[in-house]
């Protein structure tokens, strides 16, 4: 048995389950400490020191709600991560736990490889922040052991080269999947970090029946830091069917719900989101609702450049962004705009990493040349012309590499039948 992967403390009120899961985790190396309730959970927190908390929501008494919202008084995100365990139908709180600190959640019954990696994924990004915080403090002070510091400074790198590679992979598991049985969509995507970690992402997935959502944010810098709110933002994102989700709120009238019109969504992430000097971060973002039966995208862009529709029959249009970026527009209010599709129309959604793409003459690639090569190349598959674009970015860029994040989200709408879907992407 491997020792020293991390302390865990896990609580739970079922006393079976909680002794099956301390059992196989100990048996891959973790040491782990049980809590049966609320009240036991904070004890231990004031007795001993754990690297990562796995949390039941509901339990009786204290809940764990209650307890993330104690432990975050003292103790961020950074410093000890929680997963959070909940059942299909308490998704209602999860919502609410990502709002106040979780990092992470788990469903029950829980499938314990999707844990395991989580856990690792959360203890990986734990250590390399606490690794770079450590080592920038050590070379402020110690500038007479240099050449030691700079030898660890090279082990902690091809530590941190293997953790993030783990975190790089659960960001990939973000992207679009399982659209395949939409009739009328097809979608194409092209995702390629500039480091390990992309402080880009995208989504397109069902809101219901009848609708889709569709985004695609950009998250200022590279690295961890843009890593983990972009990934923070996909989880609020998501559309839960909770009085707290961003996307879907309930209602008391039929269906039981509605869908939080894009331009809430960016006025919320606004308010949730302000600009700090400390963290210079902020980021654009294009949030929109496909109506597949009225054939409308209802959408917001956020300072987010990048935005083409293409009719069957005519060159691409530039989509002009609807407000300034989140966190730097001070009282949005929220335009709010719409377009029809119709068949074999396209819309593609593109961070800046493809605009400003230089080649060595130190000019960028711009939106004109994104329009121009999607006009050459409009009489192939969808899937094709993405190609044909990446393909002529490369050639611009040559051997360098990209200075920022190059993603891509292309959507076509196909005929009124309907064949079935495709989601297909690449990860570079």
């Amino acid at each position: 048995m491997k020792a020293g992967l991390g302390s865990l403390l896990i609580v739970d009120d079922d006393e079976e389950s909680l002794t099956l899961l301390a059992t196989r985790l100990q048996r891959r190396g973790f040491q782990v400490t049980l809590a049966k309730d609320g009240n036991e959970a904070l004890e231990w927190t004031l007795k001993k020191s754990f690297d990562l908390i796995l949390l039941d929501v509901m339990m009786p008494g204290v809940n764990g709600v209650e307890i993330l919202r104690t432990i975050r008084f003292t103790r961020s995100a950074l410093e000890l991560p929680i997963i959070m365990t909940t059942a299909v139908d308490e998704n209602k709180e999860i919502a609410h736990t990502f709002e106040i600190g979780a990092n992470d959640y788990v469903t029950k019954p829980i499938d314990f490889s999707v844990l395991l990696a989580r856990i690792q994924t959360q203890l990986s990004l734990r250590r390399s922040v606490q690794t770079s915080f450590r080592l920038e403090q050590s070379l402020a002070q110690r500038n007479q052991e240099l050449e030691a510091a700079n030898a660890e400074i090279s082990r902690a790198n091809r530590r941190m080269q293997m953790e993030l590679q783990a975190a790089a992979e659960l960001q990939k598991a973000l992207l679009p999947a399982g659209l395949d049985q939409i009739p009328g969509i097809q979608a194409v995507w092209t995702f390629e970090p500039c480091e390990e970690l992309a402080g880009d992402i995208f989504n397109l997935f069902r809101l219901d029946d009848d609708n889709l959502g569709i985004y695609l944010l950009d998250v200022s810098g590279h690295g961890v830091k843009a890593a983990l709110l972009s990934v923070t933002l996909s989880h609020l994102l998501s559309p839960l069917r909770a009085s707290s989700s961003l996307l879907v709120q309930l209602t008391p009238d039929d269906p039981g719900y509605r869908l939080t019109a894009p331009k809430e969504v960016a006025r919320e992430l606004n308010r949730r989101f302000p600009f700090d000097p400390a963290k210079e971060q902020f980021f654009s973002l294009f949030y929109g609702i496909l109506d597949l039966k009225a054939r409308q995208i209802r959408y917001v862009s956020a300072g987010h450049p990048g935005l083409l529709f293409q009719r069957r029959d005519h060159p691409p249009v530039v989509l002009q962004p609807t407000e300034g970026a989140i966190g730097l527009s001070l009282d949005a209010e929220g335009d709010e705009r719409q377009l029809t599709w119709e068949a074999e129309d396209r819309l593609y959604l593109c961070s800046d990493g493809i605009l400003e793409a230089t080649n060595p003459a130190d000019e960028e690639f711009g939106l004109n040349r994104v329009a121009e090569q999607l006009q050459e190349t409009r009489a192939l598959p969808v899937r094709e012309s993405l190609s044909a674009l990446m393909g002529r970015l490369r050639e611009w860029y040559g051997a360098e590499r990209p200075k920022d994040d190059v993603s891509i989200l292309a959507v076509e709408f196909l005929d009124a039948l309907g064949k079935p879907g495709q989601t297909e992407g690449s990860t570079g």
